[in-house]
């Protein structure tokens, strides 16, 4: 990646797009301080117009991976349960916690199988792509994040889960969040629920601007 820069605002969902290879997941794990060891990195990650720690960072974002990761036996209820007790702050009491895990499922519309087991493919019936995703975006958001950061969040979901999940991400910086996400070939549908996109091409960024704004862009 050459000279890349850009901003993303409380209350907005950013698109991250371009092709494979264009350094979609090299920007965001860069962001992240998530990059391999190996990839020399210069510039700096800022909030609120101060470059910020790895720590910082991590205490203030949440990340929502591309791939699921849970164990298949539990409940959705008994994971959110679990994530609560090991990840919410040691100070907030056990009630707190609770209604934090009430809340959260209500919020990411899981209410009707928050009893249901979670699953294994191919081994044990569970939930769909489209749950799962949305329990991936609940066990994260537990803690409050200010910012959420996520990989490829449609990733393997039919056209109508993806904006679904989308959607979910839409809610989330309605209510005040800066949401970041890498999407690849979104449906035009979904592409109009994000505020912004970046656009990268070979390591660089081709556009910055809102989605009015790269339509607008790219027809001239």
């Amino acid at each position: 990646m050459v000279l890349v820069n850009g901003i993303a605002y409380p209350g907005e969902l950013l698109a991250i797009m371009g092709s494979s290879g264009a350094g979609k997941t090299t920007l965001l794990n860069t962001l992240m301080f998530k990059s391999s060891p190996s990839l020399i990195v210069s510039g700096y990650t800022a909030l609120n117009g101060f470059p910020v720690s790895s720590g910082t960072l991590s205490s203030l974002s949440a990340y929502v991976q591309q791939d699921d990761l849970f164990i298949g036996t539990l409940t959705v209820k008994e994971h959110l349960v679990f994530q609560a007790l090991v990840r919410m702050d040691r100070h907030i009491p056990y009630r707190k916690r609770m209604q934090r895990v009430e809340q959260v499922i209500a919020e990411l519309a899981l209410s009707s199988c928050q009893n249901t087991t979670i699953g294994i493919p191919g081994r044990i019936k569970g939930l769909s792509g489209g749950e799962m995703k949305r329990l991936s975006f609940a066990s994260e958001v537990l803690t409050d994040p200010p910012l959420m950061f996520c990989d490829e969040p449609t990733s393997g979901l039919d056209s109508f889960m993806a904006q679904n999940v989308v959607s979910v991400m839409k809610a989330m910086a309605n209510k005040g969040k800066t949401v970041v996400s890498t999407i690849h070939q979104p449906s035009s549908e979904v592409f109009s629920l994000f505020d912004k996109v970046l656009l990268m091409a070979e390591g660089h960024v081709a556009f910055l601007g809102s989605t009015d704004e790269a339509c607008t862009f790219f027809k001239q």
